[in-house]
């Protein structure tokens, strides 16, 4: 199994949460904006009956 792959039974035991994106390619997560990002892809769409895919590029700053 791929790292980035998930079991379909793990995806049923997830919370799954409200994504939207706005005109101007805002990610919105539960109604909160996802700050620095810089690319993201979406796949599957609201019409499709399998849970949407979002992989998403972002900046961040690492603490040690």
């Amino acid at each position: 199994m791929e790292i980035n792959q998930v079991d379909r039974r793990e995806v049923n035991r997830m919370e799954l949460k409200t994504i939207s994106i706005d005109s101007k390619e805002r990610i919105f997560l539960d109604g909160e904006e996802i700050q620095n990002v810089t690319a993201y892809k979406l796949e599957n769409s609201a019409d499709s009956q399998e849970p949407a895919k979002l992989t998403v590029t972002m900046y961040l700053s690492l603490i040690h």
